[in-house]
């Protein structure tokens, strides 16, 4: 599988694993938030009903009006459970407080809540001794309903076999217990309120709970959301899905250029060059990839000039002896002392070359083990001065020195460091021209020492510094190689130079010839 398609069904993982959470958070919150709200207005209407029962019992001495007339009965749920609604919803003016029914009937008009359609002209109430005519078809279904005077649910909506409203849920008992207006009585009482006169118990008022946790009009509002939520959650998907693929497309662009690219380098095509147009770590990946291109390009030119100055400093020597060989094997030089110290010295000089490339190759600081020790760095500087000066004088050539008075300590191989000195010294005492100076300078910072050698002259082209230590450079290609050298001493110094963690580089000196600096950390900076 690819990248970019791993990358597209992550996303749309964690895309659907985000939606599924926030659609069952959002769910289980609406619900228990719908049935807090429906569960307080249950008991703020029952308590609305409780009141005024006991007020008309205050008045009247009596609550048969509601045991005998189902129209007063409802009317009084319904005005109360309404009253209770107007008080949980948002920007409805408060109802007013209703008042106790009278003989005369249930409350004026100017009592009710002006947002409250006005209730059905019922009369006067019948006598006590004269059952109240009642017809279910007209006064129990526009009185009954609690929320907007209409007919309850209907039986095949969802849930609504379970659901009971609120008014079947209501039972009036009196003091013994025994029932006078029954309700659902199938359910646990979940609210219960005497009605008192004079402190005697005269009546009980009862609220049973639901069949189900869920009511109608729960359900229906939680069915509403969860439709609403399915067609944002699809479209959210599409979008997501959309946007997934942009975001892989931006991911697996720049790899893909990286692995064309480390294709061409597998190819030895090293001027390959990647190019990502962003601000991110791929960005610093790609410029990683061309520094490595770039390199690997000029390891390669290095590498080829490198054989071609080994091929041409080998071929010189051998082509002498071939020549003297032949010219002695047909008589052309006798085989004397001179013939042969001339040989000898052509053998030297591969000799020396072949042992130079050895200490090249070996001296590589990820090959060669390096005898770390603290040594006195200073004493060692003023140890080789004191062993060159006699050569010097030999070529007229005067050689300071500036060292300071105290220890030097650094962490070093001895027999390293020491082969780095006489490097440059050898290069000096080779290079410097009669009647000029060298001058050794050594100075100490808070964490590193830094020795500067430099001479007089002659110097060396401007452009040829930063090449001075590259393999079998020479400024000079022509010079005389019994005397001079093959190129490979301060690549062998930079070798020792950098295993130590220290820098060594070449610039103009203040002498007019040139400057070697070398910089070593302390032994107390490791």
């Amino acid at each position: 599988m690819k990248l970019i398609h791993k990358l597209l069904i992550t996303n749309l993982i964690i895309t659907l694993l985000l939606v599924l959470t926030m659609f069952g958070l959002n769910a289980i919150t609406n619900k228990r938030m719908l049935n807090n709200v429906f569960e307080d207005i249950d008991n703020e209407a029952f308590n609305r009903i409780a009141t005024e029962i006991s007020q008309q019992y205050q008045q009247t001495g009596s609550i048969g009006m509601f045991i005998d007339s189902k129209a007063l009965w409802y009317e009084l749920i319904n005005r109360n459970f309404h009253s209770s609604r107007l008080l949980f919803s948002p920007n409805t003016p408060k109802p007013r407080e209703p008042g106790p029914f009278t003989q005369d009937g249930p409350p004026e008009k100017h009592m009710q809540n002006e947002a409250m359609p006005p209730p059905d002209d019922f009369g006067k109430p019948p006598s006590f001794d004269q059952a109240p005519e009642f017809d279910p078809s007209t006064e129990f279904n526009e009185l009954a309903n609690f929320a907007d005077m209409r007919e309850p649910p209907p039986r095949n909506k969802p849930m609504a076999d379970d659901f009971i409203p609120f008014e079947k849920r209501l039972s009036l008992l009196d003091a013994k217990g025994e029932i006078l207006i029954a309700g659902n009585t199938e359910t646990e009482v979940v609210n219960e309120q005497e009605i008192t006169h004079n402190g005697d118990v005269v009546a009980v008022l009862q609220l049973h709970a639901n069949r189900s946790h869920v009511s109608a009009l729960t359900q229906h509002y939680l069915n509403t959301q969860i439709n609403i939520s399915l067609w944002t959650a699809g479209i959210g998907l599409l979008i997501a899905l959309l946007f997934s693929y942009l975001l892989a497309r931006h991911f697996t662009n720049p790899i893909s250029q990286l692995k064309k690219g480390a294709k061409a380098l597998a190819e030895r095509e090293f001027e390959t060059q990647i190019t990502v147009n962003s601000s991110d770590e791929f960005a610093t990946l790609a410029d990683d990839f061309n520094r490595i291109a770039t390199e690997l390009r000029r390891f390669e030119s290095q590498q080829s000039q490198w054989l071609m100055d080994i091929s041409h400093e080998l071929r010189t020597p051998l082509t002498i002896l071939e020549g003297e060989l032949e010219a002695i094997n047909d008589g052309i030089i006798e085989p004397n002392q001179k013939a042969i110290i001339s040989l000898q010295e052509e053998v030297a000089l591969l000799s020396r070359l072949v042992n130079d490339l050895h200490k090249v190759s070996s001296l590589d600081r990820h090959s060669f083990n390096y005898h770390m020790e603290a040594i006195d760095f200073n004493a060692l500087v003023a140890l080789q001065a004191h062993k060159y000066a006699f050569k010097f004088q030999s070529k007229n050539i005067t050689l300071n020195a500036t060292l300071p008075e105290q220890t030097v300590m650094v962490l070093a191989d001895q027999n390293r460091i020491t082969q780095v000195l006489q490097n440059i010294l050898e290069n000096n005492l080779r290079y410097t021209d009669e009647q000029q100076k060298v001058w050794l300078d050594l100075t100490v910072s808070n964490h590193h020492v830094f020795l500067s050698i430099e001479d007089s002259g002659p110097g060396v082209p401007d452009e040829a510094l930063e090449k001075l230590f590259d393999r079998l450079y020479r400024t000079d290609s022509s010079r005389n190689r019994k005397t001079g050298g093959f190129g490979l001493g301060l690549a062998i110094c930079q070798t020792i130079v950098e295993a130590h963690q220290g820098k060594i580089n070449a610039t103009k000196s203040r002498l007019g010839g040139l400057c070697i600096t070398l910089k070593l950390p302390l032994a107390e900076a490791h």
